[in-house]
């Protein structure tokens, strides 16, 4: 395709799928037509023509020109963003701009802020909640000592000495210096270890990160930035960890202090001599100190109390994450997978093997390939994604206990199962309160199940009821014979009963179905009733803290509504699909959490990998349309609950690693996110980006995301 056609088939892209501005647009189509017009210039016209050479010339054209940084990053940046809806489109395979670099751009350095403005920065957290003493102690140091974010960071609470008032700071060229932190600093910092931090004073704290997130881990430079920008933005200010360094040496000097001492405490000195810390320096450094800086011996009180966290916070990384579990996808046995009698199962690579010509070309290149060995699959050489596996720690391998760790949740107990039937006394509870008998009362697949009992249950009008390896109550009934509202409610008297714990199950679900003897079919009007997850999840901490969750799928029935503020229930993966789509085309900013569940329920348990395979490549084809509907800032997990290999013993499901890719339009790099130790590493992933307080067994990957 001619390139001036698939610049015009990109402006308009922006313009109707991302929404961009006229504005935007136009400056994107004069940049890029400037590009277009330098390759004419080289007898370049066609997309086939196109190689990364190309686009390294026309950057050094740029500055032969004379063309300033500022142009030259603008326009590389036009070019990234064009080319990776190349890539999305298809026409090229990969993105041309993976090895071109935008030049460095110099950046002003920040003002220093007015001591009256720190004073009222630093009352600004609210001292009596335990986040608040952490805020006031970091914002001290901060400002007290003049650290990089880096260093703040890093600092262990062995380095920190607040009854002689100083701290050891170790560089990022591992070099040490000395530098005292004052009244404040030593009052507050001495009140938060005492008081809230993980590490009690009387600990070995050798290795103890100092200021640590509430699930206990060292808070990171993003986290501290985000923590700054917060409160500064009460005040309207524009406070950087930059600015408040450069405070701190302004003040100092401004005040009287020699040069070479603020040097010595900045540790920004090539000479080793000031760099090294040496304990004779101490009472001279303590002197310069007290004597300039501003707030050296002001004593702190405790009563500043404004802060609080608030819901409107809007420092996250991504304004949206998406998250779309392929029900039942697993990536390879685990290692305890012995003691669920499921050694050797492998969803995805026995899907390959039994479904020759089977590609997947677009989870592929976000990475699905590198992640393990997948039939004859060569890993992508330049993936545009993050790729990894995660492990299943809760006990158990079926749909809630899956979805509640994704969540966060870790399940110790696991569900009751009934595999020789439910307890008669159940039953008969429940044919009385229904006014029907039961046949069946048996583990059972849900085809082999109709084909057994569904034309008794047409005639005798009674329900087939059946479970599984799951802890499952599943009624059955033919929609011509038993209306749907009828074996709604019935699965409601199910439902109750079974919350009985000599009784209980996860879930009840309807499974109504049409049809005639040897072709009954299950219809699309499945309906799940689930128990509630037995502690809050991360739904629960995002809606708390004002953040939208909307669920697409049985997403809704897996969490009870728990924590979701709208959702939409589906007939199918495609429907799942489209929804999903709609709902990213909407302007929300949140969590979006889909489940497509025909993987599991049409292929896995009916034992169908070729079938299976279709429905990947279903899901593969709408990739680069959901890709398509998101924005800049949005963020999308794609992973699983658990596996269901189709060419395994029985039919239920398998205890397996599951896939876990990552994919944003902002991405700059990719790689391997290596195996996560748990799913509840996406929970703790969402609750970082959105800063919600959620304690959880996972670790966030947010900062790999680059």
């Amino acid at each position: 395709m001619e390139l001036r056609n698939l610049l015009s088939a990109y402006l308009l892209y922006l313009r109707e799928e991302r929404g961009v501005s006229d504005g935007t647009a136009q400056s994107y189509s004069s940049d890029l037509s400037d590009f277009l017009d330098s390759l004419d210039k080289r007898g370049v016209n066609h997309e086939t023509q196109l190689r990364p050479l190309h686009l390294t010339a026309y950057t050094n054209e740029m500055r032969a020109q004379g063309k300033s940084a500022a142009t030259i990053a603008r326009r590389i940046s036009a070019l990234r963003s064009f080319c990776k809806y190349l890539v999305l489109r298809r026409v090229v395979d990969v993105d041309l701009t993976i090895q071109l670099e935008a030049p460095r751009m110099n950046k002003k350095a920040p003002k220093p802020i007015r001591s009256e403005e720190l004073d009222k920065l630093l009352s600004l957290p609210d001292t009596e909640q335990p986040t608040g003493i952490r805020d006031r102690a970091m914002l001290e140091l901060m400002y007290a000592t003049g650290l990089r974010v880096s260093e703040l960071a890093s600092l262990n609470a062995d380095q920190v000495n607040p009854e002689m008032g100083f701290l050891l700071c170790i560089g990022a060229d591992g070099r040490e210096r000395m530098v005292p932190i004052g009244a404040g600093g030593s009052y507050w910092v001495s009140r938060y270890v005492q008081e809230m931090s993980p590490v009690a004073p009387q600990e070995d704290k050798s290795g103890a990160a100092l200021f640590v997130n509430r699930q206990g881990q060292r808070l990171t430079r993003q986290g501290i930035w985000k923590i700054l920008k917060k409160y500064a933005g009460q005040l309207g200010m524009d406070a950087t960890p930059q600015a408040l360094r450069r405070s701190f040496a302004s003040h100092l000097l401004a005040n009287g202090a020699d040069l070479r001492s603020v040097q010595e405490m900045l540790g920004v000195s090539s000479a080793a001599s000031l760099q090294a810390y040496l304990p004779a320096a101490k009472p001279r450094l303590t002197e310069v100190y007290e004597r300039n800086h501003p707030r050296a011996g002001v004593k702190p009180k405790p009563e500043y109390d404004n802060y609080g966290l608030r819901k409107e916070e809007s420092g996250m990384a991504y304004k949206r994450i998406t998250v779309i579990v392929l029900d039942s996808v697993g990536i390879g046995e685990l290692s305890d997978a012995g003691q669920y009698g499921d050694l050797g199962a492998h969803t995805l690579g026995h899907i390959i093997e039994r479904s020759p010509g089977l590609e997947l070309p677009n989870m592929r290149k976000l990475g699905l390939g590198n992640i393990a060995p997948l039939g004859e699959w060569q890993p992508e050489a330049a993936p545009s994604g993050y790729y990894g596996k995660m492990a299943e720690v809760s006990v158990g391998k079926d749909t809630m206990t899956g979805h509640w760790e994704l969540a966060g949740l870790r399940i110790d107990k696991p569900f009751r199962t009934f595999p020789d039937g439910f307890p008669v006394a159940l039953i008969r509870q429940f044919e009385d309160e229904t006014g029907r008998s039961v046949i069946g009362n048996k583990p059972a697949s849900g085809t082999e199940i109709l084909d057994e009992l569904g034309a008794e249950q047409m005639r005798s009008g009674a329900w087939i009821v059946y479970t599984s390896a799951d802890s499952v109550f599943q009624l059955a009934a033919h929609e011509d014979v038993i209306p749907l509202e009828e074996l709604y409610n019935a699965c409601r008297v199910a439902r109750r009963l079974t919350m009985k714990d000599e009784f209980s199950v996860g879930r009840v679900i309807a499974r109504p179905y049409l049809g005639e003897p040897g072709a009954f079919k299950r219809t699309s009007n499945r309906h799940d009733y689930a128990v509630k997850p037995p502690y809050p999840t991360v739904l629960n901490a995002l809606k708390a803290g004002g953040v939208e969750v909307v669920s697409v799928g049985k997403i809704n029935d897996i969490f009870s509504g728990e924590g979701i503020a709208r959702t939409t229930s589906t007939k199918s993966n495609a429907h799942g699909i489209e929804v999903t789509i709609r709902e990213l085309q909407r302007d929300f900013g949140g969590f979006l959490f889909t489940n497509l569940v025909d993987f599991d329920s049409l292929y896995g348990h009916r034992r169908d990998p070729e079938g299976y395979g279709r429905a990947l490549e279903e899901f593969d084809r709408s990739l680069p349309d959901i890709m398509a509907a998101m924005k800049e800032d949005d963020l999308l997990l794609i992973t699983a609950d658990h596996g269901n290999d189709p060419v395994h013993a029985g039919t239920d499901h398998t205890r397996e690693y599951v896939p876990l890719l990552a994919w944003s339009p902002s991405f700059a790099e990719a790689g391997r996110l290596e195996d996560r130790a748990t799913f509840a590493d996406v929970a703790a992933t969402v609750a970082d980006n959105f800063g919600i307080d959620f304690k959880t067994h996972g670790t966030s990957f947010l900062a790999l995301l680059k």
